[in-house]
C-alpha cells in the first residue's frame, strides 16, 4: 500500500490484485488571487473535469461543469438553461467538533474494472473491499485543534494542509453496500453533444451519481453499469 501524505494535491484509487481498478480522483486546493484564501477541489479521472466539485472559503459550495464545459457541450440541451451548476449547497455543520464531513465516495467491489494504463499518474491505493462489500472514502475539513482519532474504524489515505491552517484529509473504511434508491426509476437519458445512445456500452461502462445525505454532506456513488436502453 502507499504511505499517506501531506501535499496540495492528493490523487487516490482503488485497486484490486490483477491491476484493475475504479474511478481515480484528484483532491487539491490552490490559493485565490483575489482572497488569499484556499478554494479546494475534487476533480475525477473518469469525467475528465468537465465536472467538479468546489468548496470555497465563503461556504458556498457546488458540483458543476466549467464554463466552457457547459457552452460547449450542455447548454444546448439542458432544459435549465443558462444554469451549470448540478447542486449547490452551504458548507454543512460539524459533525464533531472541528470537523465537517464534505463528501462520502462509495464504491461497491465491483466497480473496480477498469485496467490501469501504464502512463497513469501515479496515485495512492486503496485495496478493494471484499466480495458484496462497499469502500466509504469519506472527505473532512479538520481545524487545527480538532482531534482526528474521534473518527474510528478508519485509515487516512493522505492530507491536504491549507494555508488557513485547516487540513483537509481523505479517509476509508469498508461498510455494507446499501442502495442508494429504494425504488426503480425509468429515466430518458441526455447526451452531451457529439454522444448517442451508442456510446453506452462496452465492458467497462460505470456511473458516477451525485446525491445528498441527510447530515448537509454530499455523497458520489462509482458504480458499474449493466445497461438496459430498450
Amino acid at each position: 500500500m502507499s504511505t499517506p501524505s501531506t501535499k496540495k494535491s492528493l490523487r487516490f484509487g482503488i485497486v484490486d490484485d490483477s491491476g484493475l481498478r475504479a474511478a481515480t480522483w484528484n483532491l487539491r486546493y490552490q490559493v485565490s488571487n483575489k482572497t488569499g484564501l484556499p478554494e479546494v477541489y475534487l476533480l475525477c479521472r473518469e469525467l475528465r473535469g468537465d465536472i467538479h466539485a468546489s468548496m470555497h472559503p465563503s461556504g458556498k459550495w457546488h458540483v458543476a461543469y466549467p464554463e466552457e464545459v457547459f457552452a460547449r457541450n450542455i447548454k444546448d440541451i439542458s432544459p435549465e438553461g443558462t444554469d451549470r451548476f448540478i447542486q449547490k449547497w452551504i458548507r454543512p455543520k460539524e459533525i464533531k467538533p472541528g470537523i465537517t464531513l464534505a463528501f462520502r465516495i462509495i464504491t461497491p467491489f465491483s466497480a473496480v474494472k477498469t485496467k490501469i494504463a501504464e502512463d497513469e499518474k501515479e496515485f495512492f491505493r486503496i485495496a478493494k473491499a471484499p466480495n458484496g462489500k462497499a469502500t466509504n472514502i469519506m472527505i473532512l475539513f479538520v481545524s487545527p485543534d480538532a482531534n482526528l482519532y474521534t473518527i474510528k474504524g478508519s485509515e487516512v489515505i493522505g492530507r491536504v494542509l491549507l494555508n488557513n491552517g485547516e487540513k483537509v484529509i481523505a479517509i476509508h473504511e469498508v461498510i455494507d453496500i446499501v442502495p442508494p434508491f429504494t425504488e426503480k426509476h425509468r429515466a430518458s437519458p441526455r447526451y452531451l453533444k457529439g454522444k448517442s445512445k451508442s456510446d453506452l456500452s462496452g465492458p467497462d461502462l460505470k456511473a458516477i451519481i451525485f446525491g445528498d445525505a441527510s447530515d448537509g454532506s454530499r455523497v458520489i456513488w462509482d458504480c458499474a453499469v449493466n445497461s438496459s436502453l430498450d
